[in-house]
């Protein structure tokens, strides 16, 4: 939302998606909608089950603390963006490499998509222990977390492509790239 009002290329993106025809958005809507509820039910189950959440068994405190890190390493490196793109005067879409090269950008290439499903695997895994016997709460469960693995994947894979397209052959560029293998999962290629 805070991006719409201050990106003008972002506010203009959200309009043009008013255009798309209705049922092609309803359809969007319903799929998105599923996956947060998939993502969600670890959450769901354990507000269900005051004993095993009271425990605060070590499973659960695991979670918590990834989730709390996934949320942090979001936070941080959106806000680093940010501040990097507006201090150097940087629309969203320029063909000139700003950066940011430091921080949490130093993991990998996209943090932010990283600390997204760093956040979900902590839910997954704080509520696990709370979802028992029920086959279809691990099932749903399960798909939510690689369906928004998935959701970031293909994400970091366009936007990888993109910045490439953008920004491939820029000194600052190409030596940052060289220096951060990872582009989702750090330190991996």
């Amino acid at each position: 939302f805070f991006r719409n009002l201050t990106v003008p290329s972002k506010a203009k993106a959200m309009k043009d998606m008013d255009k798309t025809p209705r049922l092609k958005r309803l359809i969007l809507a319903f799929n998105v909608a599923m996956l947060y509820a998939f993502m969600m039910t670890p959450v769901l189950y354990a507000l269900r089950d005051d004993e095993k959440v009271l425990g605060g068994g070590k499973w659960q405190q695991a979670g918590v603390v990834t989730a709390y890190l996934g949320l942090s390493i979001e936070a941080i490196s959106d806000a680093h963006k940010y501040m990097v793109k507006k201090s150097n005067n940087s629309e969203y879409g320029s063909t000139t490499f700003v950066g940011p090269t430091s921080g949490t950008f130093l993991l990998c290439r996209h943090p932010s998509y990283f600390g997204e499903v760093l956040f979900w695997l902590g839910i997954f895994v704080g509520g696990a222990v709370t979802l028992g016997q029920s086959a279809a709460a691990w099932i749903c469960s399960i798909l939510g977390l690689v369906g928004i693995s998935f959701v970031m994947t293909s994400a970091s894979k366009r936007l990888d492509k993109k910045q490439l397209d953008n920004y491939g052959g820029q000194e600052k560029y190409d030596t940052y790239r060289g220096r951060v293998r990872g582009r989702i999962v750090p330190f991996v290629d």
